[in-house]
Parts: structure tokens; C-alpha cells; sequence
């Protein structure tokens, strides 16, 4: 995937980041039509922030910015075929601008809760 796909996404992102975010993880998933996003932050004392719990940042705020996620992601899935398309992408930023992308391929459509019990595991802990 291009690198400015991830610049992109860190920008959207960015306009609704807490002041003194330390680090960044955001978790996109695609099961068939479906997608799911959602990212976490930590301010430093090693707890993250579940999105939707962030003080100052609006439901709608939210939904708007997954909206333009997805916009952008579209074009980049549909020019891969069925052996490359990964079901999920995680992101890992931290304040000093250093950036690691993830894919996994794995269908996740039967075990979602499953998945993102053990993601939160391996990522936010």
C-alpha cells in the first residue's frame, strides 16, 4: 500500500487527537461489505482510550472521520485481488512520528468477538 494512504489516515485522525497523546493504535477490519474502525490512545501512563470514550470528540465527529477513512482505503482494496486482501490493517504511531502497519489475512467473519479480544490483547496491552 502506498505510504501516503497511511499519512492520510494519521491526518484525519490527528485533527481529533487528545493533547498529549503518546501513542496511537487503530484497528480497521473488512468483512465483505462491512468495515469497522476504531483507534485507541494512550497519553503516557500506559492505559488506553477506547475513540468513542475521548473526552471532546462528538459520535458524529467520529462517524464523519471513519467515512473519509474508508474513502480513502476503498480504491487501495479494490486494486488488490482476492489472495491480497487483508481483513484487517492495524496502525501503531507514536508522538515521535514513528509509524508500523500490520495486515492480517485471516477471515474473521465467524469469530469477530474472538478476534478483537485477542487483538486488544497483543495491541493495547
Amino acid at each position: 500500500m502506498n505510504n501516503t494512504v497511511f499519512q492520510d489516515i494519521f491526518d484525519r485522525i490527528l485533527e481529533v487527537l487528545p493533547d498529549g497523546w503518546r501513542r496511537l493504535v487503530v484497528y480497521i477490519d473488512y468483512m465483505g461489505e462491512s468495515s469497522g474502525i476504531n483507534f485507541y490512545t494512550d497519553n503516557g501512563d500506559g492505559k488506553y482510550i477506547d475513540c468513542f470514550s475521548q473526552k471532546g470528540i462528538s459520535r458524529e465527529q467520529l462517524i464523519n472521520l471513519f467515512i473519509d477513512i474508508g474513502k480513502i482505503l476503498a480504491p487501495e482494496r479494490r486494486a488488490l485481488d482476492d489472495k491480497n486482501k487483508w481483513s484487517v490493517m492495524t496502525m501503531v504511531i507514536d508522538s515521535d512520528g514513528n509509524m508500523e502497519a500490520e495486515f492480517d489475512y485471516t477471515d474473521i467473519s465467524g469469530s469477530i468477538i474472538e478476534y478483537e479480544r485477542e487483538w486488544k490483547n497483543k495491541y493495547l496491552n
